[in-house]
């Protein structure tokens, strides 16, 4: 159990170093900067124990995919995300990864829902979709469409696409090793990042203003590749050996805003009121009525 909350509270910190940094840089930048740093890493690790399993072309395309899909679209709309809505908010909508799951379980594979879990997946739908009409104060500077803002639905757009990734990339573990795929996805989804920001980020010479604060840039990029890529995924994958896919997608569901809401209030100094608490309850009830006859298979973890 305490792996588990260590392992929640890793995800959830990742949430606040992401937004303490954000002013101060491009956001394609930044995830560049992270993404080329884990991939270099992993691969070099890869290399330095000699695995050099080529990849065959006919893979190619679901690793253009994954790294389009799991990393450069969903960072770029979390780090958007993070400039106009609390912390809180936005890992509470990665909650909604797993439903998106099941139902592409349900359209591809003909895996269908108890009751129990419609009743669940429900709930906790249409209390994540009360949170989202919840305007925050920099969400006014955004386009709104039906009380969503453009930083709601880029994220709910792209935990569509990162939970269909998800089923890519476990097809892709039959031949790869999770290793050299988050290597491979990562420096595919760094160097679009990194073209995204030459074309719409102003380099002079980089996109950090002020200048001087380079170094805090720079140290955020590695505490977050430490943390998350490093720390939070091995860690991850260590406790699947010894806990079921369901306990785990439910405590990091459960615990991951739990611990965004707390680190928020003690870093970043912001608090969050009694009906957003409420709102996030309703969204835990439907997640344990979800996950209480989930199958394990159909899980993922959110990034």
């Amino acid at each position: 159990m305490i792996l588990l909350i260590i392992l929640a509270a890793l995800f959830g910190l990742t949430f606040i170093v992401s937004a303490s940094i954000l002013p101060y840089t491009g956001l394609f930048f930044f995830i560049s900067v992270r993404m080329l740093l884990a991939s270099a890493l992993l691969l070099g690790y890869r290399h330095w124990i000699g695995q050099k399993t080529p990849i065959k072309r006919a893979d190619w395309p679901r690793f253009i995919l994954l790294g389009v899909g799991l990393i450069f679209l969903p960072f770029a709309a979390e780090c958007f995300a993070l400039k106009y809505v609390p912390a809180a908010h936005v890992s509470l909508i990665w909650s909604l990864e797993p439903f998106a799951t099941a139902f592409y379980s349900w359209l591809l594979f003909r895996q269908y829902l108890t009751r129990r879990q419609v009743i669940g997946w429900i709930i906790g739908f249409f209390g994540i979709i009360s949170l989202l009409i919840q305007t925050h104060g920099n969400e006014l500077a955004l386009p709104q469409v039906w009380r969503f803002s453009l930083a709601d639905l880029l994220l709910i757009l792209c935990v569509v696409i990162t939970a269909y990734a998800w089923i890519n990339f476990k097809r892709l573990l039959q031949g790869y090793s999770s290793v050299h795929i988050n290597g491979v996805i990562m420096l595919i989804g760094g160097c679009l990042s990194l073209g995204a920001s030459m074309v719409f980020e102003a380099w002079a010479p980089v996109p950090i203003a002020p200048l001087s604060s380079w170094p805090s840039v720079l140290l955020a990029a590695c505490a977050l590749v430490v943390i998350s890529n490093l720390a939070a995924y091995n860690l991850y994958g260590y406790l699947l050996k010894k806990h079921t896919a369901t306990l785990l997608a439910f405590s990091c569901s459960v615990l991951i805003p739990l611990f965004t809401i707390f680190f928020e209030f003690v870093f970043l100094h912001q608090t969050i009121g009694w009906d957003f608490l409420a709102r996030v309850a309703v969204v835990w009830v439907g997640l344990y009525l979800f996950y209480s006859h989930e199958r394990p298979e159909v899980l993922t973890v959110n990034h």
